[in-house]
């Protein structure tokens, strides 16, 4: 099976790279990223580009599974313009680009509260993104709406340092499901999405934070 990875070098992404190389399952994977890879092997091939020109790279970006792990923050963004170009407008480019190749399955990462009527900006986009992939009709469609993402992250998020050291204390105190709903772990997410990768279901499944 050969996999598509877009946004590798982020949280989920880099982990999810790693999953997949360390199971057979996976003959090839390709990746588009602006940055380079921190890992290496013969099955992975690195396709490096600004995310407004993926389509260019279209003929080389084919395969059976397409990941998209894209996403930022509006604080790293700059922008609500410029965080709609990478949480919007290139993922459903490259929803596109995996329609154009009848791709088997295609597995996104949105967030929990996604929801295109939300007033929080935020959510709001992640929802429009959520219904401009749906509506491409693509074969298989996977959406993870996982909580707040607990991983080692390279950057220097304060507010959600706080956050975390808050989850990792309430999981001890709620229902599972409910801790579940506030955070996930990020290697159980991609996890899940490796095995979502392997299941063979047409149509459209969203995977929320509580049964992830």
């Amino acid at each position: 099976m050969k996999a598509i990875v877009a946004g590798a070098t982020g949280l989920v992404g880099n982990e999810l790279v790693r999953g997949l190389l360390s199971d057979p399952a996976f003959t090839r994977i390709i990746v588009y990223s602006r940055k380079p890879l921190t890992v290496s092997d013969e099955r992975l091939t690195l396709i490096q580009g600004e995310l407004g020109e993926m389509n260019l790279h279209r003929e080389e970006l084919k395969g059976d599974v397409y990941f998209s792990c894209l996403g930022t923050t509006i604080k790293t963004a700059g922008s609500q313009d410029n965080f709609r170009k990478v949480d919007f407008h290139a993922v459903v480019s490259f929803g596109r680009i995996a329609f154009s190749h009848k791709a088997r399955k295609m597995i996104v990462v949105s967030a929990s509260g996604a929801n295109s009527q939300s007033k929080i900006f935020y959510s709001r986009v992640k929802g429009e993104t959520e219904k401009a992939l749906k509506d491409l009709g693509l074969s298989s469609l996977a959406i993870f709406r996982p909580g707040l993402l607990i991983g080692d992250r390279s950057e220097n998020r304060a507010v959600e340092r706080v956050s975390i050291r808050a989850y990792k204390i309430l999981k001890h105190v709620v229902p599972l499901k409910l801790s579940k709903s506030v955070g996930t772990d990020v290697s159980t997410l991609v996890k899940h999405m490796i095995d979502e990768a392997k299941r063979e279901r047409s149509g459209v499944t969203v995977i929320e934070a509580k049964d992830l």
